[in-house]
């Protein structure tokens, strides 16, 4: 890979392109935290859409990064604003293997949803920590609405709609893990814990799984190794859930990585991303949050809306 090719991703990266041209601003499918990252994704059969670059980046990208916003106060002495920790309660104190492999079995045998038209409309929304060399600069939650149609990815823009971008599973995905975990792996290639929670959160963001890819999910979560169970909170919509959560550093800084279920149905509510131990050179107070997904509804509609 030369160095203009690098230039090219970072520039398909810049947060200040997608939120100056784009009222979805933050993005549904985040860019991936370190430059390396980034490299290994150029091998995807789309190119990325709708990234930014968030905190991990900073170490390889924080030359080209530019930030959304100025950071303001003494850098060396301010940390930034950073949304508060969710508050969870113990009530299931078997390992997190267990929990997960029986929810995913009474997942499983959830009756199918058919679902209610051709058009499938995902509304989320989402807050990340940005980093450049002289400071953290911290974005408001921002939403998001896109229309999913025949495999397509649509956005509007303005008054009418922009060019859509082909889904990373246009064809569905499986209900059996073995051959769930290689549809993901072939769109997030590399076989760790990194690549498939990305895997995971991307279906999330442009599908609406049904209860055996759900149920698939929660099984090949079982075997990430470190998974640990939080327990109950209330989510950043303030609907109950169930959260799973593992240490990761393949964004570049130890990063715990919460997924968060509804108890009874299975369906990924949010992620969230939270350095608890290494802040880096950013200017956060440990523990902090530095990125959530909130996907807060999927249905579907007759047509495209006009």
């Amino acid at each position: 890979m030369n160095d203009q090719h690098i230039a090219g991703l970072v520039k398909e990266a810049d947060p200040v392109r997608r939120l100056g041209n784009s009222p979805q601003g933050w993005t549904d499918v985040r860019a991936e935290r370190d430059l390396a990252r980034i490299i290994a994704d150029t091998g995807r059969r789309r190119p990325p859409y709708r990234r930014v670059v968030a905190v991990g980046a900073v170490a390889a990208l924080s030359t080209a990064v530019l930030v959304v916003q100025p950071w303001s106060g003494d850098p060396n002495s301010a940390s930034a604003a950073t949304p508060p920790m969710l508050q969870y309660t113990v009530m299931d104190h078997r390992t997190a293997r267990v929990q997960l492999l029986d929810f995913a079995k009474r997942v499983r045998a959830l009756p199918a949803e058919p679902p209610g038209g051709p058009v499938l409309e995902l509304k989320t929304k989402g807050w990340y920590l940005g980093a450049s060399e002289d400071g953290t600069t911290t974005i408001d939650p921002q939403e998001s609405v896109k229309y999913v149609k025949d495999g397509q990815i649509y956005y509007r823009s303005g008054s009418g709609w922009e060019n859509p971008s082909t889904a990373y599973w246009p064809d569905g995905v499986s209900s059996n893990p073995r051959t769930l975990r290689k549809q993901l792996d072939n769109q997030h290639p590399g076989g760790g814990t990194f690549q498939l929670l990305n895997a995971i959160k991307d279906l999330a963001n442009e599908a609406n799984p049904d209860p055996g890819v759900r149920a698939a999910i929660l099984t090949l979560l079982a075997d990430v190794p470190g998974m640990t169970a939080d327990g109950t909170t209330v989510d950043r919509s303030g609907r109950k859930a169930i959260s799973y959560s593992v240490m990761d550093s393949g964004g570049g800084l130890p990063t715990r990585r919460s997924f968060l279920f509804n108890p009874q149905t299975g369906v990924l509510l949010d992620t969230e991303d939270v350095l608890t131990t290494d802040r880096g050179k950013l200017k956060v107070t440990l523990p902090a949050v530095i990125d959530y997904s909130v996907f807060v509804s999927h249905s579907y509609l007759p047509t495209l809306p006009k």
